[in-house]
């Protein structure tokens, strides 16, 4: 049994590594391409956030692979450090997504008209899908806030993950 836990501790701290080397490894992906930056300019703005929201289903996977490990290893400290960065995150990408629409609109009238619609629908499939992640990352801080909570009054990482009640038997 002992021999079961501590391979099951290390796949967990090994979820650890693998999500946060996704996460390194996305951040350098999103940051190298975009040097030197140009904030004052929207066509370098409007590129930069949808590239970079085209990075996020990884970024979410690598992050779900970090709060399996946290929930698993009953890491309360961590999974409730990790809900506060997702809830700044959720603020950050509502201010970023503001600045891109505006910039969308401000691109938009700047070329051709043949060359509209392609971005006028790209602008709402980034603005879409900041929306789903501003709703992930505060979905993710609610639950990190409530597993913690559930978990010091005694119940296992097993049950957190599983959605069960200690004690109860599966069906």
């Amino acid at each position: 049994m002992a021999s079961d836990l501590s391979r099951t501790r290390g796949a967990l701290a090994a979820l650890y590594a693998i999500g946060f080397l996704m996460l390194i490894d996305q951040a350098a992906s999103i940051v190298a391409p975009l040097m030197p930056f140009q904030l004052g300019n929207p066509q370098w703005r409007f590129g930069a956030f949808g590239m970079a929201m085209g990075h996020t289903s990884t970024v979410l996977f690598a992050d779900t692979l970090i709060v399996v490990a946290a929930v698993g290893l009953e890491h309360r400290t961590w999974l409730r450090t990790w809900g506060a960065i997702h809830l700044l995150m959720a603020a950050v990408v509502g201010v970023l997504t503001a600045i891109f629409l505006l910039d969308g609109v401000q691109v938009r009238a700047q070329v051709q008209p043949a060359g509209r619609t392609p971005i006028l629908l790209n602008t709402a499939r980034v603005g879409l899908l900041s929306i789903f992640v501003m709703a992930v990352s505060i979905w993710l801080m609610v639950f990190a806030w409530r597993s913690t909570r559930r978990a010091s009054r005694g119940a296992g990482g097993g049950a957190l993950l599983l959605g069960t009640q200690p004690g109860a038997g599966a069906s």
